[in-house]
C-alpha cells in the first residue's frame, strides 16, 4: 500500500496520546486518578476532645481541698476532698457531688470514707418538681464495702436562684448495703427526705447546708 509501518500503526512508535499518556505500543490509555483527601485521625480526636471540654465547662464547678497535719505524740494527718457540679438545661437540673476523707495516725490508717451522690430535678407546675436521687458510700472502718440509696419522689422549690436556694425533696427509696467482717448483704425499703439550703449572710459569704434523713 506504500504506507510505512509507523504510519499504519502510530501507537507502535510510543507517541503520546491526547491525554499525555504513552501507549507503550499497545494502544492502552492509563488514567491517573487524584488521591482522595483523608482527614487525619488526630483532627477527629481533637474535635471530640474539644466537644467534651465544652460540655464539662458548661457545668458550674467547685472543688474543695483540706488537709491537717499534727506533729507530736500522735503524728496525725488527714485529707478532705470535695467536688460539686451543677447544670440546668430546659426543664431539668442536675447536681453531682463526690468527695472523701483519708486519715492516718502514727503511720496507721484511721479514716477512709468516700461518697458519690447525684440528684436530677424535673420541673412541674409552679414550683413543684419530680426528683431522682442516688447516694453512694464506702467506709473502710465501718466495714462498709458499699451503701447505695436510690430514690424517686417529688419536691418543692421555695427559692431557686444563684444566690438563694431552699428546696425540699421527699419520696420512697431502696437501700442496698454490703458489709465485710462479718459478711452481710441486705436490701431494705426506705424513705428519703432532703432539704437543701443556700442563703447569703453578709458580704460575699453564704450558708450552704444539705440534710438527708
Amino acid at each position: 500500500t506504500g504506507l510505512s509501518e509507523s504510519a499504519a500503526n502510530p501507537s507502535a512508535t510510543g507517541d503520546a496520546d491526547a491525554t499525555g499518556n504513552l501507549a507503550d505500543g499497545m494502544g492502552v490509555v492509563v488514567d491517573q486518578a487524584e488521591p482522595e483527601s483523608i482527614e487525619p485521625a488526630s483532627s477527629a480526636l481533637e474535635d471530640s476532645f474539644g466537644r467534651a471540654l465544652t460540655d464539662v465547662y458548661s457545668w458550674s464547678q467547685r472543688f474543695e481541698l483540706g488537709a491537717r497535719l499534727l506533729e507530736g505524740n500522735s503524728n496525725e494527718g488527714a485529707l478532705d476532698i470535695n467536688g460539686k457540679f451543677e447544670k440546668q438545661v430546659a426543664n431539668r437540673s442536675a447536681k453531682l457531688e463526690f468527695g472523701g476523707e483519708y486519715g492516718r495516725a502514727n503511720g496507721q490508717p484511721t479514716r477512709n470514707r468516700w461518697i458519690g451522690n447525684s440528684t436530677v430535678d424535673f420541673d412541674r407546675a409552679g414550683n413543684w418538681i419530680l426528683c431522682l436521687t442516688t447516694k453512694n458510700e464506702f467506709d473502710e472502718f465501718e466495714n462498709l464495702d458499699y451503701r447505695g440509696i436510690f430514690s424517686g419522689g417529688f419536691g418543692y422549690r421555695f427559692h431557686d436562684t444563684d444566690q438563694k436556694r431552699v428546696i425540699f425533696r421527699f419520696g420512697p427509696a431502696v437501700t442496698y448495703e454490703k458489709f465485710h467482717s462479718p459478711s452481710v448483704r441486705r436490701t431494705t425499703p426506705d424513705l428519703l427526705a432532703e432539704s437543701e439550703v443556700r442563703w447569703p449572710v453578709f458580704g460575699g459569704s453564704r450558708i450552704e447546708h444539705t440534710m438527708t434523713i
